[in-house]
């Protein structure tokens, strides 16, 4: 019962803490407005979504597969997740650079946000805690 409760606690405590900005608090004119600003980078943001898919897969099917890892399966398979959730940002930041009035960083990192259901802010929020949770899991997966 105590259990059930504090992961009820927590559970709630991380949504409020990423979800506060999240697309449907806001009035359907802010959501629509919001929507034709990230529309041309949606298919970004959806390839986005499905390499990160591939790129997980393959990397679990590697460590599956091989059976003389230079680092454990779990320490791998985050410091493959850590490398793609890092460099993509950096490489859209960089597109920002060389393109500045075709490209904007901020709306790229909105319409992945809205595809995920968050607004900007509780994204960068919900990247940040998803980092700290694999910088844990490669700590964990060092002993």
């Amino acid at each position: 019962m105590i259990d059930e409760l504090l992961s009820e606690v927590f559970r709630g405590t991380i949504w409020a803490i990423i979800g506060f900005d999240r697309p449907s608090i806001l009035s359907p004119n802010q959501r629509r407005a919001l929507a034709e600003r990230t529309a041309p980078y949606s298919p970004a943001a959806i390839g986005v979504y499905c390499l990160f898919g591939v790129h997980s897969a393959v990397l679990l099917l590697q460590i599956y597969q091989s059976e003389n890892l230079p680092l454990p399966g779990l320490q791998y398979y985050v410091l493959g997740a850590l490398c793609f959730t890092l460099l993509t940002p950096l490489l859209s930041a960089i597109l920002n650079l060389i393109r500045p009035g075709r490209w904007s960083f901020a709306n790229f990192h909105t319409a992945c946000a809205l595809y995920a259901g968050l607004g900007p802010k509780g994204f960068s929020v919900g990247l940040v805690l998803l980092h700290a949770l694999f910088l844990l899991l490669f700590l964990i997966g060092g002993n």
